[in-house]
């Protein structure tokens, strides 16, 4: 398998360090359970550690909750 070069304009480099949280993933596995993880290091440790088992990933938006109490 030939890998994609760095100077392809397909090739994608991180672009920041900054914490990136908008978005969800939802892991679709062969048994067709699904899980949802919260960060892109999450969806990509199961992914490393259990490919074999997972159908495909999926990018959803996150609804995160304002957990701020009292008056606002």
């Amino acid at each position: 398998m030939k890998l994609i070069e760095k100077t392809d304009p397909l090739y994608f480099t991180q672009t920041s360090d900054a914490i990136y949280d908008r978005q969800w993933y939802k892991i679709h596995c062969t048994d067709k359970s699904v899980k949802v993880v919260e960060s892109w290091e999450e969806a990509m440790t199961a992914f490393w550690n259990y490919k074999h088992f997972i159908s495909h990933i999926e990018v959803i938006d996150a609804k995160r909750r304002n957990n701020v109490l009292g008056f606002q």
